[in-house]
């Protein structure tokens, strides 16, 4: 686990590669004061360990999840940071003028699909009391039928803001400050299929981003007011992290 130290000291980051057997030492970095540190990393070479703590109507769950840069891309003619996850599919973020936002995602089976409309993770400027608003489907609640079970993916308005920039976090990877905590609400309702009147469903989120780490914690909430619609929660948290060897010790 790395100890996490004021900036300008040494941190010594300790990782177990995920696709080879073999035990390396990562990195050792340095951070500097007046060096802005990025809130939500791309360079390539940074890996990320989290565990996913579900609850929902199947009961408690623990899920691990692996995230893998795979550094800059050009997409269709477009700059892009690429991300691979565990189960295959590559995720691509832009900085652009408004944020940081995930502009594609390439599933092993489905291809290459571009977002409707960027889905940001925060807005710029990185202040207390910025906000937007953007459309996302809900993915933790269960449509509760006679013969299945099938994960319901509602269409719903959500509006995020950035509550502070000085949260003092720590999770299994270690204590992590002045990170930015950004909170999401969304409402809809929707008809119910059978005798049903209509049914309020909603989503509320929690996000700690750690200058130079990224995503840190994670907290989803959907629930329903109806029964059809099963409701669940996870807490995501970090719980390992590497960073690449600087390119000036090569």
């Amino acid at each position: 686990m790395a100890a996490r130290l004021a900036p300008c000291r040494w941190r010594w980051i300790f990782s177990i590669p995920r696709f080879c057997g073999v035990c390396l030492m990562a990195a050792v970095v340095a951070g500097c004061p007046g060096k802005e540190e990025p809130y939500f990393p791309l360079e390539e070479g940074r890996s990320w360990t989290y565990e996913i703590a579900l609850e929902s109507f199947r009961g408690h769950e623990i899920q691990k999840s692996f995230v893998t840069n795979l550094g800059s891309r050009d997409l269709d003619g477009q700059l892009v940071g690429a991300r691979l996850l565990h189960n295959g599919e590559t995720h691509y973020y832009e900085n652009k003028s408004q944020g940081l936002a995930r502009v594609a995602t390439r599933k092993p089976d489905d291809g290459l699909y571009w977002e409707a409309s960027p889905a940001y993770l925060y807005h710029t400027p990185l202040v207390p009391s910025t906000s937007w608003y953007q459309k996302e489907n809900t993915f933790l609640l269960i449509l509760r039928l006679f013969n299945a079970d099938v994960q319901a993916q509602i269409p719903m308005l959500m509006y995020y803001r950035i509550e502070r920039m000085d949260e003092v976090v720590e999770v299994p990877a270690g204590i992590f400050r002045d990170c930015m905590k950004v909170t999401g609400r969304g409402e809809t309702s929707v008809k119910g299929a059978f005798s049903e009147s209509f049914i309020e469903l909603t989503v509320e989120t929690v996000d700690y981003f750690a200058p130079g780490v990224g995503l840190v914690r994670s907290e989803r909430l959907e629930t329903s007011s109806h029964p059809r619609f099963s409701g669940a929660e996870y807490v995501k948290e970090l719980q390992d992290y590497s960073a690449p060897w600087p390119s000036s010790w090569w």
